[in-house]
């Protein structure tokens, strides 16, 4: 079965079907920011780091696959789908993918409106730009309801596949570099070249700006003064409820 061609005149690759055996991947990035986008419109976004500084969820091995990505609804009347056919899976009258060279075009078209969602990431800032460009084929007015969608994984990609819940923590736990080597060599998970990367991944800069309500934690010392630490942080945000059981007026507190 043929699923695409070359474009040799606009160095493209074609996809004319949105039932490829895998999702087939176009990269996309600039100096800090990084998106991987499916011809269905699947993938993820991260800055710096896939794994350490992931921005938004996908599964890779979910079932169905290539879920999550950058998703655009397009609701006409009773009709719902997507130019990339995914996750809706409605049966577009027609579907390609452009993939080129730093960016993609997803083209659907469905009763008599056709879409276009180019997606490319820009040079100088890390952001991901997505342009769609909707036009009516008919003679007949149509009003139509266009929505995007996104999961967020805020940093740790493991974290965030292994523990949903986690995907809400904000925090940032620091440890001084001579203390972590220490620690890590104790623990001895690491060797070598693995140990350094470890350290340079730990030591690299958070992003200077869209950080404003970041919580630093020095985990240098015990840890129960670094435990104590969060337990402040999270009373000071959080309404603070009596567990059950607890005397009225005494404050309940949960690990």
């Amino acid at each position: 079965m043929k699923f695409g061609h070359f474009d040799d005149a606009r160095k493209e690759y074609v996809i004319t079907t949105p039932q490829t055996p895998l999702p087939w991947i176009n990269y996309l990035g600039s100096e800090d920011f990084f998106s991987l986008v499916s011809n269905t419109a699947g993938g993820y976004s991260f800055y710096r780091d896939a794994r350490m500084r992931r921005l938004t969820r996908y599964r890779y091995n979910s079932s169905p696959l290539d879920m999550d990505g950058h998703h655009i609804y397009i609701k006409d009347g009773d009709t719902v789908w997507n130019p990339g056919w995914q996750p809706t899976k409605t049966e577009l009258d027609s579907y390609a993918c452009r993939h080129g060279l730093g960016y993609t075009i997803l083209e659907g078209e469905k009763n008599g409106v056709s879409a276009a969602q180019e997606l490319f990431v820009p040079t100088g800032d890390a952001c991901e730009l997505d342009r769609l460009t909707l036009k009516n084929k008919t003679d007949a007015v149509k009003e139509l309801d266009v929505f995007s969608y996104v999961e967020f994984c805020l940093w740790d990609a493991i974290d965030d596949s292994s523990n949903f819940q986690r995907n809400f923590s904000t925090g940032e736990v620091e440890v001084e570099p001579a203390i972590l080597r220490q620690r890590l060599l104790a623990r001895g998970r690491e060797q070598g070249k693995d140990l350094e990367e470890r350290l340079q991944r730990a030591l690299a800069p958070l992003p200077a700006a869209g950080l404003e309500r970041l919580v630093r934690i020095d985990n240098s010392g015990k840890l129960e003064a670094a435990v104590d630490s969060l337990e402040n942080i999270v009373r000071a945000v959080l309404p603070v409820r009596s567990m059950p059981g607890t005397p009225q007026g005494t404050q309940g507190s949960a690990a």
